[in-house]
């Protein structure tokens, strides 16, 4: 069954319609979850899938089966992990677990607790895309010292995630307090600086991320400052 408006908590927020809601796409609380301990929700991580630029309707539903069939890369157990939100290349918001509670999409135990996670369905880098045939502009970036090439992501991709981190950052729920501002882009953040980010943040800039497909792209869409 699809259903509208984000969720927390059992309540949905008012004027968020236009997020939708599929029961066969939808983690329940114990399951590929963490709790949040009574952490206040005060950072949105941005992820890329890494993935096909998905599109309509299958999108949502797509995005949620890729995850719950990812396994050890010796293939020999299942991964634990889940989202709060999936973004498709043509601007699709699904949402796959009430905000109340902690996704498994970092690492790190004490992130998860206050973050909401967002998957954007793209290839990321431009050695994906030119893997998967999807072109595109490439924009260059510098993470660490590294160079890396991005495919640059949809209009309507950035358009969804612009909206999307607005409506949190204004939403009237005790549990939210996301400021609208940014962390750094162009490095990994110490454990310390990790400790007091928040607003927005991209996976590649965490402690030990391996992550190499992000690239700040999501966070200059924000137009968001950067964190002082």
């Amino acid at each position: 069954m699809i259903e509208r408006g984000i969720v927390i908590g059992g309540r949905v927020l008012p004027g968020t319609d236009r997020v939708l809601r599929d029961s066969d796409a939808w983690w329940i609380a114990g399951r590929e979850t963490r709790p949040r301990a009574g952490a206040t929700i005060d950072l949105i991580v941005g992820h890329w899938t890494a993935g096909p630029p998905r599109e309509g309707p299958p999108a949502g539903r797509s995005l949620y089966r890729a995850m719950e069939s990812r396994r050890s890369a010796d293939g020999s157990r299942d991964l634990s992990v889940s989202v709060h939100f999936g973004i498709a290349w043509d601007g699709g918001i699904w949402q796959y677990l009430d905000l109340a509670h902690g996704a498994v999409h970092v690492g790190h135990r004490p992130t998860i607790r206050r973050s909401i996670g967002v998957e954007t369905m793209s290839p990321g880098t431009a050695r994906m895309a030119a893997r998967l045939g999807v072109e595109g502009r490439v924009i260059s970036r510098r993470v660490d010292g590294h160079r890396i090439e991005c495919l640059e992501p949809s209009d309507a991709l950035l358009e969804a995630w612009r909206w999307l981190a607005d409506v949190l950052s204004r939403a009237d729920d005790d549990r939210l307090d996301i400021p609208r501002q940014c962390a750094p882009s162009d490095r990994r953040l110490s454990v310390s600086e990790l400790a007091r980010a928040r607003g927005a943040i991209e996976h590649m800039s965490l402690p030990g991320s391996t992550k190499i497909d992000s690239c700040g792209l999501l966070l200059d869409a924000l137009g968001w400052p950067l964190a002082k």
